[in-house]
């Protein structure tokens, strides 16, 4: 949608749902460390990345358990999301940074051991070409010790594979669903997403990991594509978005997409099934042309 006269005609003929969400954060989280609330329990459930170890296998809103609520599959239609409510009243979870990722495909439990393994392709990358900006986080399934390094080989968004991305450090925070390489001090960790290679912006499919040690956990390796940032700034009121005003563009939720968030909260949270983030999506969709 490119104007507000498509918006209100959205809303004029009843093109538009409305869904709550409640994520509860129940593992504890380091200051300024990543965390992806997909696998923390909820409304949308948990999911824990379940799948042959090693082996790509493909995300959606149909095959696990929704995700965030934004209506569905809706043929012949294109959905956006137009409005975004948040809330908390855990004082140590305010302020942070909430993302909102189209999960793809992961390739779940692999071993930190030394070496080189390798990725078996069962499924291929739904809903997006690489060349829209997909995305690599990797994600702590099973504790590590951390401190270590990885490097992850990946075919590009022209389909060049052999691709290597920098070696990223590994932080030592010990949470389930930790993203293994965020760190706001540790040299070497280098952010939520992982670095391409010089003049990549894309990903089509991971081809290898290498660590540089041994360590005792595993990792899955989630291809996503970002979809919207957003800020919970206090713990009084709710952060409320409208996002044709706020960001000028309303974000496309491709059919089936499996939308959830990663958190970066500013302070330490302490786990509990008491610390809530509760909100509401509306969602708008028009006929293609």
């Amino acid at each position: 949608m490119r104007t507000q006269s498509e918006i209100n005609d959205a809303y004029n003929a009843g093109r538009v749902i409305q869904r709550s969400f409640t994520k509860n954060v129940t593992v504890s989280t380091v200051a300024g460390v990543a965390q992806d609330l997909s696998g923390v329990p909820g409304n949308p459930v948990a999911q824990y990345y379940l799948g042959a170890a090693n082996t790509s296998t493909a995300m959606s809103y149909l095959s696990n358990n929704k995700g965030l609520d934004c209506g569905g599959t809706m043929e012949g239609y294109q959905k956006f999301i137009h409005e975004i409510r948040l809330q908390t009243t855990i004082s140590t979870i305010a302020p942070s940074v909430l993302e909102i990722y189209d999960y793809l495909m992961f390739y779940p439990f692999n071993e930190m051991t030394a070496g080189v393994l390798a990725m078996t392709q069962a499924d291929i990358l739904p809903r997006y070409s690489a060349r829209d900006g997909v995305q690599m986080m990797v994600v702590e399934q099973n504790p590590y010790v951390g401190g270590g390094t990885f490097q992850i080989g990946y075919t590009n968004q022209d389909g060049v594979s052999g691709r290597l991305t920098p070696f990223v450090r590994i932080n030592t925070a010990t949470s389930a669903g930790t993203i293994a390489s965020s760190s706001p001090t540790l040299s070497g960790a280098t952010g939520d997403l992982i670095p391409l290679q010089d003049n990549d912006y894309g990903v089509q499919q991971v081809d290898s990991i290498e660590f540089s040690s041994d360590d005792v956990g595993t990792v899955a390796i989630v291809l996503v594509k970002p979809i919207v940032s957003l800020f919970l700034y206090e713990n009084t009121a709710p952060s409320e978005y409208d996002l044709w005003f706020h960001l000028g563009v309303l974000p496309e939720i491709k059919n089936d997409a499996y939308l959830n968030f990663v958190l970066k909260s500013g302070q330490a949270i302490t786990g509990s099934v008491a610390n809530a983030i509760q909100g509401r999506i509306t969602a708008i969709w028009k006929q293609i042309t």
